[in-house]
């Protein structure tokens, strides 16, 4: 069975890299436009599984990740990817990273979200972020709740104070008047976001 791999630059991507078989070609980007997504970084949990899948050759960690439509197409590429790593390091490494790109980009699919390409090691998470990574791995949830409601009280009375300071004034010029009916709408909306976000019992990154 021959196999080949190719390496090539185009369309602003650094590099990306063909892997051949008989007719097959698999194309994996490795460096693309970034955007912020946590799933998306090889730093995550979702990276940290699919390595723990590739070191002990068991799928059951990454499958989590997947809906069950995609499930049989990385089984599939699982067992692919370890037959041909079989070869030289360099080449296991190229198809670890072709199958980790995968992963990520179904698993994006899958929660309906855009999908730009992984985010090297070491780019910023941001700290609440960690925070709830950390919770999880601890069990334990620390003051992660009371800093979301601290900033939480803290936005909203900050909006609320503008439009009531606002609303004193609004029936005696336009102007002001117009700043008020700015400032309530503003109050308003950022209040009812949050309420609908409590309730909200579906799965994130909705389209």
């Amino acid at each position: 069975m021959k196999k080949k791999l190719i390496f090539f630059c185009g369309l602003g991507i650094f590099t990306a890299l063909a892997i051949t078989n008989k007719n097959q070609i698999f194309l994996i980007p490795f460096l693309a436009p970034f955007i912020l997504a946590h799933c998306d970084t090889m730093d995550g949990p979702l990276v940290a599984d699919i390595k723990k899948s590739l070191k002990s050759k068991n799928i059951t960690p990454v499958l989590k990740w997947i809906k069950k439509s995609d499930e049989e197409e990385i089984k599939n590429m699982f067992e692919r990817v370890l037959s041909f790593s079989k070869e030289n390091s360099e080449q296991k490494e190229l198809l670890y990273l072709y199958f980790i790109e995968t992963v990520v980009r179904v698993h994006r699919k899958g929660e309906g979200a855009p999908y730009n390409g992984l985010k090297p090691s070491g780019f910023p998470i941001d700290p609440i972020i960690k925070k709830g990574d950390l919770s999880i791995d601890s069990g334990k949830i620390g003051d992660l709740a009371e800093i979301l409601s601290k900033e939480i009280k803290i936005k909203i009375e900050t909006k609320f104070k503008k439009a009531l300071e606002l609303k004193n004034k609004a029936d005696t010029d336009v102007e002001i008047g117009r700043k008020y009916t700015e400032a309530y709408a503003d109050y308003i909306h950022f209040i009812e976001s949050l309420h609908r976000l409590i309730e909200d019992s579906h799965p994130h990154h909705k389209k």
